[in-house]
C-alpha cells in the first residue's frame, strides 16, 4: 500500500524530486496519461479523483519512495517476478520458494550437458597459451534498448520493467503484449541485449535510437540477472525450437518435433491462421550466421498474433516448457561460451583438412583484432563456433527481475 500522508512537493522542487524527474525523462504531461487515473496504484493514492498535475507528482513521488526505494520490497518483488517467468518455463514447484536456486540448478544442468565431452581449458591453454588469453579476454556487455540525453537526472532514476511501468499508470514497454504478460509472463523484467568485446574500453554498438545507450553493470548483472535465448516475439521460439533439433540432452517427453512445428496453428478473429510448414531447408539457414529463415517460408509469428491466446496449439506450451533448457546464470553463461570457443578453435588448429585450416585462419584474425570493427565479427565467430554446434539459439538477452537502480547502469559507456 501507497502510504496514507505522502509528502507534498511545491512546484519549485519538481526538477528535484524522484517524480519530477520522471515526467521530465517521459516528456509528457500528467494530464495526457489516462491510464493514470485507471492505474490500481493510483486509485488507492487519490481515490477516483482525476489526476492533476500536483497529485500525481506527489503520487510517483511516493511511489518511488515507497517502492523503489525500498530495499526490502524489491527483494520480494525481485522474488516473486523470477518465480512467476519460472513457473511459466515449466520449472518445479520448488521455484516459488526459492527462484533463484532453481534457475542455478537448472543452469548448472544445461551447462553440464552442453561441455560434456569437451576438453579441458587448462589442457589447451597449456598447448596454445596465446589463444587461451585471447578467449578470455572476451567480455560481455549488457546493452539496453533505450538512450539516454546528458542530462544527469537520468541517473537517479530506476529502470522499470512493463509491468512495473503498467503498474504506475503509464503505457507498458515492449514487453506489454498478451503474449510477453500472459503467455511467457516475462514481462516484469528489464530486458538488456547482449553484446561481446576484447577491447579494454568497448565502444557501443547502435540499437537504433538516438543518445547514448545505458549499460548494465557486469556485477549487478552477474549477481541478479539470468541469460535467456532472445524471447521478445514467438517467432523467437519457433527458432530456439528449430535450433534444439541436434540436442541430445533434452528429455524425449519435452522436446519439439519438426512435425510439430509445422503443425502450429492459432485463432485469430474466428478464422484459423496456418503457417508454411517449416521445411528442414528453412531449419538449416535459419542456424547459419545472417541467415533469414523468412526467406524459405518460414512463419513469423508476432506478439500481437496471442490476442486471446485460449485458443493456441498446444505445440506453443511445449515451446515454453522447452526454454528451461536454453536458462543460464550469467557466470555459467560465460563459461559456456569461454569453454566452447577454446574447443572448436582447438579443433581447428589441429585439423588438416583445408577447410579447417581456413577458418582457423580467420578466427585469429577476429580475436586478435582490437578496433571497433571487431564487435560484429566476433558475435558471428561465437554464432558460428559455440551456439550453432551446440543446438542453441543465436540470439541472447540478459533479464533483471523488476527494476535496475540507477547505481548498477552507466550511460555511453560499459561499466563493472
Amino acid at each position: 500500500m501507497l502510504p496514507a500522508n505522502p509528502p507534498t512537493v511545491t512546484p519549485k522542487e519538481i526538477t528535484l524530486s524522484p517524480g519530477g524527474r520522471y515526467l521530465k525523462l517521459c516528456q509528457v504531461s500528467v494530464l495526457e496519461q489516462s491510464a493514470l487515473a485507471k492505474s490500481r496504484w493510483f486509485r488507492a493514492f487519490q481515490g477516483q479523483e482525476l489526476p492533476t498535475d500536483e497529485s500525481a507528482l506527489r503520487y510517483l513521488d511516493s511511489v518511488f519512495t515507497h517502492f523503489y526505494g525500498n530495499a526490502i520490497w524489491t527483494k520480494n518483488a525481485t522474488r516473486r517476478a523470477l518465480s512467476r517467468n519460472l513457473s511459466a518455463r515449466g520449472y518445479g514447484p520448488e521455484s516459488y520458494l526459492q527462484p533463484r536456486a532453481s534457475l542455478e540448478a537448472q543452469s548448472l544442468i544445461n551447462l553440464q550437458a552442453l561441455l560434456k565431452g569437451t576438453i579441458a581449458s587448462e589442457q589447451i591453454c597449456q598447448e596454445l597459451p596465446s589463444l587461451c588469453q585471447s578467449v578470455e579476454k572476451i567480455k560481455l556487455l549488457f546493452q539496453h534498448n533505450t538512450s539516454a540525453d546528458n542530462d544527469s537526472f537520468h541517473l537517479s532514476l530506476p529502470l522499470l520493467s512493463s509491468r512495473q511501468l503498467e503498474l504506475m499508470g503509464f503505457e507498458g514497454g515492449l514487453n506489454s503484449s498478451d503474449f510477453n504478460r500472459r503467455f511467457e509472463k516475462s514481462d516484469d523484467h528489464v530486458f538488456f541485449t547482449i553484446r561481446y568485446s576484447q577491447r579494454e574500453k568497448p565502444q557501443a554498438q547502435t540499437t537504433g535510437y538516438f543518445g547514448n545507450p545505458l549499460f548494465l553493470k557486469s556485477t549487478y548483472a552477474r549477481t541478479v540477472g539470468w541469460v535467456t535465448a532472445e524471447e521478445m516475439d514467438p517467432h523467437n521460439l519457433v527458432l530456439s525450437a528449430l535450433a534444439s533439433q541436434t540436442r541430445s540432452d533434452i528429455p524425449e517427453e519435452d522436446r519439439v518435433s519438426l512435425e510439430e512445428l509445422d503443425s502450429l496453428a492459432w485463432e485469430e478473429q474466428g478464422s484459423a491462421l496456418i503457417g508454411p510448414s517449416i521445411s528442414r531447408k528453412a531449419f538449416i539457414y535459419a542456424m547459419q550466421p545472417g541467415g533469414n529463415p523468412l526467406n524459405f517460408g518460414c512463419p513469423t509469428y508476432h506478439a500481437d498474433d496471442f490476442q486471446g491466446f485460449s485458443h493456441l496449439h498446444p505445440t506453443w506450451k511445449k515451446i515454453r516448457r522447452l526454454q528451461r533448457y536454453s536458462d543460464f546464470t550469467l557466470p555459467h553463461f560465460e563459461q559456456l561460451i569461454r569453454t566452447k570457443l577454446l574447443n572448436e578453435l582447438y579443433r581447428l588448429n589441429r585439423s588438416k583438412s583445408p577447410s579447417d585450416q581456413s577458418d582457423w585462419q580467420l578466427a585469429k584474425e577476429v580475436i586478435g583484432r582490437n578496433d571497433p570493427h571487431q564487435a560484429l565479427q566476433l558475435l558471428a565467430l561465437i554464432k558460428y563456433h559455440v551456439f550453432l554446434p551446440l543446438g542453441l539459439s543465436l540470439e541472447w538477452e540478459l533479464k533483471v527481475p523488476v527494476l535496475v537502480p540507477p547505481t548498477e547502469f552507466t550511460v555511453g559507456v560499459p561499466g563493472n
